[in-house]
């Protein structure tokens, strides 16, 4: 019985240590990702500090009166819809 619990104690002890490991090999990492963003990309560590991010906006069809458009080309080619979100020139803004 002493046998099986000195082969468990190991066990958990070497898995431990791994982990351990690797947790600190993911942390070297991320400093290594940071430090190279602070040499070769500025802008890029500012925005992840601000915590900006972009979020794109996708269309997977742009529906008007009379039909749908599908195709992704088409859909970048497709300006007729940003007229409606256009401010009203007979409205005044204040």
């Amino acid at each position: 019985m002493t046998n099986l619990k000195l082969a468990q104690k190991a066990v958990y002890r070497a898995r431990w240590v791994e982990n351990n490991l690797a947790h600190k090999e993911e942390i070297e990492k991320h400093i290594n990702n940071c430090f190279n963003n602070f040499i070769q990309n500025t802008s890029k560590m500012i925005d992840s500090i601000l915590n900006r991010y972009q979020n794109l906006v996708v269309f997977h069809n742009i529906k008007t009166e009379d039909i749908v458009v599908t195709d992704p080309k088409q859909i970048k080619e497709e300006p007729k819809w940003a007229a409606e979100y256009e401010p009203i020139q007979s409205i005044d803004p204040e």
